[in-house]
């Protein structure tokens, strides 16, 4: 201990003289160093914490699992259920739903003629109307008008 109280006496003793501007230039100095030892150190302090967890076989672990979930609710969610579908409700038209115009329209693209016919005779099917039967001189008389 008698070298701790000699540091001390010695020092005590000793006279101290500083100039003010050489102050402020190594306070200056030992600050800027302070700086850039302190961004360094927390740079380097969050590069190994980052690094201890991506290296840790615990995060990787529950990484892998996080993937397995999320591809799991992927595929699930993209599977078409057949309990939640419902079946094609079978549109009951009118007669005059029909044969509107766009009925007929649609009709036509899906089928052709042949599909305007059928749908045609749907309607006169829904009414219960049949046509009468004519001959061949009725309908000569009709055209001309007679």
């Amino acid at each position: 201990m008698r070298p701790l109280r000699d540091i001390k006496r010695f020092v005590g003793c000793a006279e101290v003289h500083s100039i003010p501007k050489v102050n402020k230039a190594v306070l200056d100095g030992l600050m800027k160093e302070f700086a850039t030892t302190r961004s360094d150190a927390s740079l380097r302090a969050g590069r190994n914490i980052w690094s201890s967890v991506v290296h840790s076989p615990l995060a990787q672990a529950t990484a892998v699992a996080a993937l397995i979930v999320i591809g799991t609710l992927v595929v699930v969610s993209r599977t078409p259920r057949e309990s939640t579908r419902r079946p094609p409700v079978a549109e009951t038209l009118s007669v005059a739903d029909m044969l509107t115009v766009g009925r007929l329209n649609a009709a036509c693209r899906r089928g052709g003629l042949p599909e305007v016919e059928r749908q045609c005779e749907q309607a006169a099917q829904k009414l219960q109307n049949r046509p009468e039967r004519i001959s061949m001189e009725q309908l000569i008389r009709e055209m001309k008008g007679t």
